[in-house]
């Protein structure tokens, strides 16, 4: 006895349906059109061509202009453009008078104003004041007063610093 395999109910055609006929369309359409590949090559230099115009003007010119900047500002100003006056009168007193190799010590936030701070003063060394390592014994803690702000005896300049300002303290 031989055994036939179960037959398939009977299925509709590719195009009668509306996926079918819709990929129908889609394949004649990108397959059958002979001008594709000249379009897309036509779009591409066209795109290439407004990105080649704008940039000089876009991202040249503003670096242009951000090193003119940096070069009339100096480094703490253009670092600080956006601070108050107090801020980049700490910070350019301190890229003035912090020698390489001393350690300064701030207290507060690490994050802001702080970070742009720390490579300003590269050789020097930013320690926080609670730090429970301290800081090293073989480098010199900066102790020069600020000139707007009178040291008491005994004390030490600290930077505070917070998310948009630096200011000094004394401990």
């Amino acid at each position: 006895m031989r055994v036939r395999p179960p037959s398939h109910p009977p299925t509709a055609p590719a195009g009668s349906s509306r996926w079918g006929r819709l990929q129908g369309w889609l394949r004649g359409w990108l397959c059958g059109w002979t001008g594709q590949p000249t379009l897309v090559a036509l779009l591409l230099a066209a795109h290439l061509a407004f990105c080649l115009a704008r940039f000089p003007v876009g991202a040249g010119q503003k670096r242009f202009e951000s090193v003119r900047e940096w070069q009339s500002r100096g480094a703490d100003g253009w670092c600080y453009r956006n601070a108050d006056e107090a801020t980049r009168q700490v910070a350019r007193w301190l890229c003035e008078h912090v020698q390489p190799g001393q350690v300064l010590r701030f207290a507060g936030s690490s994050q802001g104003a702080m970070q742009l701070l720390a490579p300003l003063l590269f050789p020097a060394l930013l320690v926080r004041n609670d730090s429970p390592n301290q800081w090293p014994t073989d480098r010199p803690v900066f102790q020069l007063a600020a000139p707007w702000l009178p040291m008491p005896a005994g004390a030490t300049p600290i930077v505070k610093g917070t998310l948009e300002s630096l200011r000094i303290e004394y401990r």
